[in-house]
């Protein structure tokens, strides 16, 4: 568990500012001579592709933070040329796809997963801008949007309209709606072979001020990663049994029960009706939050009861 040292940097993030700081120093330092992340931009989605370099350093505010709905990362990753130690940051299904290609073109690779259960159309945007008061007809109304930041979980912005994070979470991802279809079929948002995977800890005891990040280290590179930035970040080991709410074992396996049926393979009778009906209350759902227009809050605490 740890966090920026920087008070700044820390409150402003999305949960701490680990990876954040990681970029800028690592590459301030010369420990990395390229990161490819994301960065800001100033049209929908808000975020692209990008290989920051020696000679191109971000500021920590050049960064999104966490963005849920849909942003190709990879679209420009042929940028990627020639690194001697290259950082590349993604959620596990991105990364799948650009560890391939960024390992071809460095001497050294390093990666860092941020932990993803669902990711979302516009559809999700569109409704919470509606919980906090902005109506959104479509994607050009959106003239800024952030989804976090400004403490722990920190709040919603969607161009001048504000809701916190805790409001605006609990029907989209709580009920898993609007999700992206390969987000059904995705069964391990830890990523796999990376060197650090970083998450928020959801559940747990911890600074709702300031904000901090649950990261595991997964690997000797992400163990001389940590120790070559250790001086920039705040963090102490805890043992599993301290984090496992955060680690969401229990909702993947429940998950990853039904990722059969949404690849359209062969299942149980029982696995399928079941499935089924996961969807049917999904859709209706979504159709019934998406027709409605801006409700009062006890509605949307019923409504997440009954569902």
């Amino acid at each position: 568990m740890g966090h920026s040292k920087d008070d700044v940097v820390r409150t402003k993030s999305t949960s701490g500012g680990v990876v954040k700081t990681i970029i800028v120093e690592g590459l301030k330092s010369g420990f990395f001579d390229g990161v490819y992340t994301l960065r800001k931009t100033n049209k929908y989605p808000f975020a692209e592709g990008h290989l920051f370099t020696s000679a191109d350093i971000p500021d920590y505010t050049d960064i999104p933070n966490s963005v849920y709905h849909s942003v190709p990362l990879n679209l420009n990753m042929e940028q990627i040329r020639d690194c001697k130690r290259l950082l590349i940051i993604g959620t596990a299904c991105q990364l799948s796809a650009l560890s391939k290609y960024a390992r071809k073109q460095c001497s050294e690779l390093y990666s860092i997963c941020i932990f993803c259960k669902q990711q979302k159309t516009f559809d999700s945007t569109r409704f919470i801008a509606k919980m906090a008061g902005e109506k959104l007809r479509n994607i050009d109304d959106l003239r800024a949007v952030e989804y976090r930041g400004n403490g722990w979980p920190g709040r919603c912005k969607f161009n001048d309209k504000k809701i916190p994070w805790e409001k605006a979470a609990t029907l989209p991802f709580g009920k898993k709606l609007w999700c992206v279809p390969g987000c059904h079929i995705c069964g391990n948002p830890y990523g796999e072979d990376t060197d650090i995977t970083v998450m928020d800890p959801w559940w747990l005891n911890v600074d709702r001020k300031s904000g901090q990040s649950l990261f595991s280290v997964n690997s000797e590179g992400g163990q001389i990663l940590l120790q070559a930035l250790s001086s920039y970040l705040d963090y102490n080991a805890k043992s599993v049994s301290d984090v496992t709410p955060a680690l969401s074992i229990s909702v993947l396996n429940e998950k990853n029960k039904f990722i059969p049926y949404f690849r359209g393979e062969a299942v149980s009778d029982d696995l399928r009706k079941k499935g089924d009906d996961i969807v049917r209350k999904r859709l209706l759902l979504e159709r019934i939050l998406t027709s409605l227009p801006r409700m009062p809050k006890l509605f949307y605490k019923v409504i997440n009861r009954l569902f």
